[in-house]
């Protein structure tokens, strides 16, 4: 046996280290590949969870935040097909930072992690179909403006393909 090259259809090139003769014993080959897209435009994806967002000040939902004014960031989950070790990410919009962190968790809440003004990553060991699911962070708008609010992503943590997102929506924030 003779060395062979071969070319995978991205165009990587794979050569063996050293040339493949009859007295070379068969051995595992472990490969991972990994590639990535930027959608330009996400769109809602609803199979296992139907995700929807929306921001509040003073308890009333708005389109608009007053800068300098507490608001949150309310993440509702409507849960089609029950999951268990579910993520939910809560990704912080530009003009804004976290407001009071909380502590207290509740159900099905079981962790929740702040990342340096990026997102927040809200973890559940189940989600139950019964009922909505409500996650409010909060935030304070500091910078006035127009911003573009990420979409919110539920999914299993060991089975990322069954996830569920909202669309990317516009945020003002007015002085």
């Amino acid at each position: 046996m003779g060395s062979r090259k071969s070319t995978s259809r991205h165009g990587f090139l794979l050569r063996p280290l050293r040339p493949l003769n009859s007295r070379s014993r068969a051995r595992a080959i472990f490969l991972h590949g990994l590639s990535g897209i930027l959608e330009q435009q996400s769109y809602a994806q609803s199979r296992p969870f139907a995700v929807s967002s929306h921001l509040e000040q003073a308890g009333e939902p708005v389109k608009a935040l007053q800068f300098g004014k507490a608001a949150q960031l309310v993440a509702e989950v409507d849960v089609k097909q029950e999951g268990q070790y579910v993520m939910i990410e809560i990704p912080i919009p530009a003009g804004c930072s976290y407001g009071e962190k909380s502590n207290g968790y509740r159900f099905p809440e079981v962790h929740r992690e702040y990342f340096a003004e990026k997102k927040v990553s809200i973890f559940a060991l189940k989600i139950c179909r019964w009922g909505n699911n409500r996650f409010v962070v909060n935030l304070e708008p500091r910078y006035s403006g127009t911003y573009t609010l990420n979409p919110v992503r539920v999914e299993e943590m060991y089975f990322p393909v069954l996830y569920g997102r909202n669309s990317v929506e516009t945020l003002k924030i007015r002085p």
